[in-house]
Formats: structure tokens, sequence, C-alpha cells
């Protein structure tokens, strides 16, 4: 299962809504024991390692145009019903965010 473009107003972050989208989401995998993927940017691949997502892989597109020094990270993480408690999603974001040392 992949959740596929979560978004919480700029206006309302920090309030647990986010969080909340994703639990609905890992509850219904978790019934059908399926994991889930997501592909997150910077700021989502926090609050995804905080509720148990696991990194698989980080890439980085960057523009190939000469002079142009643009770029963007991803990370492609994954949510296994048989390798993730539930009581991960009391962790702290800034503890296990993988992109903390990027703040």
């Amino acid at each position: 299962m992949e959740l596929d473009n979560m978004a919480v107003d700029p206006d309302h972050f920090r309030r647990g809504y986010g969080s909340h989208l994703c639990k609905y989401g890992i509850d219904v995998a978790a019934q059908d024991k399926i994991p889930v993927g997501i592909i997150a940017a910077k700021m989502g691949a926090c609050l995804y390692s905080s509720l148990g997502f696991k990194t698989t892989v980080q890439i980085t597109l960057a523009d190939p145009r000469p002079g142009k020094k643009a770029s963007v990270d991803f990370w492609v993480q994954k949510w296994d019903p048989s390798k993730s408690p539930r009581k991960s999603w009391q962790r702290y974001c800034w503890r296990w965010c993988p992109t903390r040392h990027l703040a």
C-alpha cells in the first residue's frame, strides 16, 4: 500500500493532523497485514520516522543545467507491520528524524 499526496496546511503544522492522517493509513494496512510505502520530502520524512517508518533510500534530484544549483531530496520509507510495533508512534520526531542534521 502507498500513502500518496498527504498534506497539511502550513498554518496547521505541529498540531497532530499529519500524524492522524498517517495513522489511519497504518491502521488499514495493519488490519490487512501489508506494508506501507511513502516517498517523503524533508519535513515528511521526520513525521514518518516518528511513526515507525524506516528509510530505505535517500534520493537527490539536481538540476543538470550548467550554472543551476537547485536540488531536492526525497526519502523512500517503509512501514512494515511485522517489524513496527504500535508503540513507535510515541517516539519524538527529533530523535528519530533522518533529516535533523540538515536543519
